[in-house]
């Protein structure tokens, strides 16, 4: 056993050595052109190597992290980072051809790039048959990655670089947030595009839950949507290719910068018809809303449904309203019962404990922690099980302690606060 080298990791890198023939070398700041051409190793410490000069090797692994950079050429069969260490890819050029023998399926180490504690590719080029991150996650921050299979249990996460892949498995998440991807197969838990363009064929979501957020939209075939486990056409037939791209929206408010909290929300509401501005350049995000704004955008966010008719009339709701028909429509969904059974207050402010109210029935009056999240958000209070449900998921306190539920919602706030729930 080499000396300094504690005998766990020693028997580790034994094992690799009798498996793939890595012989154990100091780690560190490392330079391709340290290396012998065809060599195996196994660096015994978190390393930097810098691709000086292209190198063909035939396995790298390493005993911590491993960060590649540099503009040369390496090509390894396999590249293994164990006991937890990431491998970070910043630049170069990646390669890893076929076996000859590969591994069996379901070999812990597979041919390509497999790193315990994760994988993050910033920049460079890499072409492998297979990425595995152990129980930790893949990230694309740019270069170009073409690989056959992509595994990551704890999620995959893409924000620029393009990406070519035929599967990608990601058992906890998988989101786009920028760059391009081009995929045969998606499997997660939960899915999202929320930037960038993606071409995927399909898509297999345990929960069901296919979130193309606002900007983005289904573009090919025209009229696609997600329904029912599918992506289908307009006419409702399953299709096997979908193009998803965020769309360019302009902002017309010169109200609403781009560096405030609410500014995707407020295009959102009106690109989708929700609501519009008080004037053509000007949003008013400060003002507040009235009850009767606050269902008349929930109804239009969720499509404008026709009521069945069975509700209540109000004597302050005028059947010639533009509020009219949103307001039997929630009194129908049980969103709201109005402020006595003979009167609807259209025109009263709307508080952040309504609105909070209005989502959570609207989600179904889902089930909650009763401990209430906030010092002044009484237990007993009627929203208090709508303001636990949605903290720190649909609308944030006013301060660590507070939520402060009798103040009036804000037209920014009340389209943050739908952006959320909808997206």
């Amino acid at each position: 056993m080499p000396e300094g080298m504690d005998e766990d990791l020693w028997s580790e890198c034994l094992e690799l050595y009798q498996d793939y023939q890595c012989l154990p070398i100091d780690g560190g700041e490392v330079l391709a052109s340290q290396l012998e051409e065809g060599g195996a190793y196994t660096f015994t410490a978190s390393t930097t190597l810098t691709l000086d000069v292209d190198r063909s090797l035939k396995t790298l692994c390493c005993a911590g992290g491993l960060e590649i950079r540099g503009e040369g050429r390496l090509t390894a069969e396999m590249i293994y980072v164990f006991r937890e260490g990431c491998i970070t890819v910043d630049s170069g050029t990646i390669v890893c051809p076929v076996m000859d023998n590969p591994p069996e399926n379901g070999s812990l180490i597979q041919n390509g790039l497999f790193g315990i504690g994760g994988i993050v590719i910033n920049g460079g080029s890499v072409e492998c048959p297979s990425m595995s991150s152990g129980p930790q996650t893949v990230m694309v921050h740019g270069g170009t990655l073409k690989v056959s299979g992509i595994s990551a249990l704890f999620g995959y996460g893409q924000t620029g670089g393009t990406v070519e892949a035929g599967l990608i498995s990601a058992r906890e998440g998988f989101y786009i947030e920028g760059g391009q991807l081009t995929v045969e197969y998606v499997y997660g838990m939960s899915v999202s595009f929320s930037g960038g363009v993606s071409v995927v064929e399909h898509v297999e979501n345990e929960l069901n839950r296919v979130r193309i957020a606002f900007p983005m939209a289904i573009t090919e075939p025209a009229g696609a949507r997600w329904q029912d486990g599918r992506f289908v056409n307009a006419d409702g037939n399953p299709v096997d290719r979908v193009r998803i791209e965020k769309l360019p929206v302009e902002n017309p408010f010169t109200d609403v910068s781009a560096e405030i909290y609410y500014y995707t929300p407020v295009l959102w509401a009106v690109y989708a018809g929700v609501t519009r501005g008080v004037e053509e350049t000007l949003f008013a995000p400060g003002k507040g809303c009235t009850r009767a704004e606050a269902v008349t955008f929930l109804w239009r966010a969720n499509g404008c449904p026709t009521p069945a008719g069975s509700a209540p009339d109000f004597a302050d709701v005028p059947e010639t309203a533009y509020y009219a028909t949103a307001v039997r429509w929630a009194v129908e969904q049980g969103i709201t019962e109005g402020t006595s059974k003979t009167t609807f207050s259209p025109d009263e402010p709307c508080t952040r404990a309504q609105i909070i109210a209005f989502l959570w029935r609207c989600a179904g009056s889902p089930k909650v922690n009763t401990e209430t999240c906030f010092a002044d958000v009484p237990s007993s209070a009627y929203y208090a099980p709508a303001v636990n449900w949605a903290a720190y998921r649909l609308a944030y306190g006013t301060s660590d302690e507070t939520f402060s539920p009798n103040r009036i919602c804000s037209r920014s706030e009340i389209v943050t606060f739908l952006y959320r729930f909808f997206n």
